[in-house]
């Protein structure tokens, strides 16, 4: 994601690109498992007709390449964390992973649309004319690895974290917090500027700072009563949206903090417009 596109983008804009992307990626996603779930049983049959396998021989490959897929994410997960720690020690003393956060990350790396996308995007026949070789049997394979970590490992989630004896993660409220009580000071502080810089009468502004000065004022909303007043809200938002991309890119809160909270001002944003 660009550091620059949050303030690129209109609020508005922003809402309806997220709304879109959110709809493509479900229908891509249904269409995926239902070509997978037509091509299924045509292409089991085609494999057996052939008898060059058999059922047992193909529910081998597919568990034999679900230990290989899993041992890999392992592999990675593992090297990927403690490699990184020895070669920049300064990373541990920031690094809250453990082996146990690691083993439950390793577990988590189910396979799923992407890997079926790829095996139906290969090509029914080659360039010379011939046959794809295995074409079918790579699928139902990938179909086979898929249904493995989605259903299996999925399952295997809630008792696999009680027995690691993990706690759950507060620092993603913490964020939030943080992230709330800035804003909440950044926006209060900007409607003071605005009423001493422009000379805006100060008993419109005692609405708009109580309501930030309130326990909700992390949300921002209000229906506009005058002009001067929604100045006032349109700078407390502006506001809010600078003070929160700065805890951002300061590394004071992470991504998923950042889509909640600039998802809250966007909607506050998109309705002071159209109460305007």
């Amino acid at each position: 994601r660009s550091r620059w596109s949050h303030l690129r983008a209109a609020a508005l804009a922003r809402l309806n690109i997220r709304t879109v992307w959110s709809a493509i990626l479900f229908v891509v996603n249904s269409l995926v498992f239902v070509l997978i779930g037509i091509r299924l049983p045509l292409i089991a049959k085609s494999l057996m007709s052939q008898q060059a396998r058999s059922w047992p021989q193909v529910l081998g490959l597919i568990a034999a390449l679900s230990l290989v897929a899993i041992a890999v994410r392992f592999l990675w997960i593992f090297t990927a964390t403690y490699g990184v720690r020895w070669l920049v020690p300064s990373i541990r003393r920031t690094d809250p992973a453990s082996p146990r956060i690691s083993t439950l990350v390793s577990w988590c790396g189910m396979r799923g649309v992407v890997s079926l996308a790829a095996a139906l995007a290969l090509p029914a026949v080659l360039p010379d004319g011939a046959p794809f070789p295995e074409r079918d049997l790579v699928i139902l394979l990938t179909f086979g690895i898929v249904f493995v970590t989605l259903v299996g490992q999925g399952l295997t989630l809630p008792p696999l974290i009680r027995a690691l004896r993990l706690e759950a993660d507060t620092s993603g409220e913490t964020e939030v917090e943080l992230a709330r009580d800035a804003m909440r000071r950044a926006a209060i502080q900007a409607v003071d500027r605005l009423v001493l810089e422009q000379g805006l009468p100060a008993h419109e502004a005692v609405a708009v700072k109580r309501f930030f000065n309130s326990r909700a004022g992390g949300r921002t909303g209000s229906h506009l009563t005058v002009d001067s007043e929604a100045r006032l809200w349109f700078c407390a938002v502006a506001a809010q949206r600078a003070a929160l991309l700065k805890l951002w890119r300061g590394d004071e809160i992470g991504d998923d903090v950042l889509t909640r909270l600039e998802r809250e001002v966007d909607l506050a944003e998109a309705r002071l417009a159209r109460d305007e």
